[in-house]
């Protein structure tokens, strides 16, 4: 086999397989939004209902979605509005509020503060944001990298 031939089989593959991963979100996303009408309707009928929520990989279902790289690109917008460094909390509470998630869900806005981190660990590690660390603590103030770098949030 020729090396195009060989490149051309895995560029196809990799489209075939990146299709099946979007569909693959878009049928995870519908499920979430089934369950959550479904934990919805049975709160109609007993407010106690709620806790019976099924538990997905992480323990929450969140009515929360994000498309494909939107979290990034909201990583990047709060960073950019803000002008300074700021702290995973404060940039989850700037996209809680942007997503319209209510103060007083406290169970998702838990959720978004997980991923939130993850994204920011993500991106610290393509360059696109710096994490300061203060001495002796374990926070963590995020800033976008340098302008070259912060590119690659909206190219995401």
């Amino acid at each position: 086999m020729e090396p195009d031939e060989v490149l051309k089989g895995l560029r196809e593959k990799r489209l075939e397989l990146t299709q099946q991963l979007e569909e693959i979100d878009r049928e995870r996303q519908q499920i979430l939004q089934d369950v959550a009408s479904l934990d919805h309707a049975a709160a109609v009928f007993d407010p106690s209902a709620r806790d019976t929520k099924g538990r997905l990989r992480d323990g929450h279902v969140s009515t929360l979605s994000f498309q494909r790289h939107e979290l990034s690109q909201l990583l990047g917008d709060a960073l950019r509005k803000s002008g300074e460094s700021l702290a995973a909390a404060e940039i989850a509470a700037a996209i809680a509020d942007q997503k319209a998630v209510p103060s007083a869900d406290r169970e998702t806005r838990r959720w978004l503060a997980s991923r939130v981190s993850v994204a920011l660990n993500a991106l610290e590690r393509s360059g696109a944001v710096v994490g300061d660390r203060t001495s002796g603590d374990h926070r963590v103030r995020w800033r976008l990298a340098r302008a070259r770098l912060s590119s690659r949030i909206d190219a995401a």
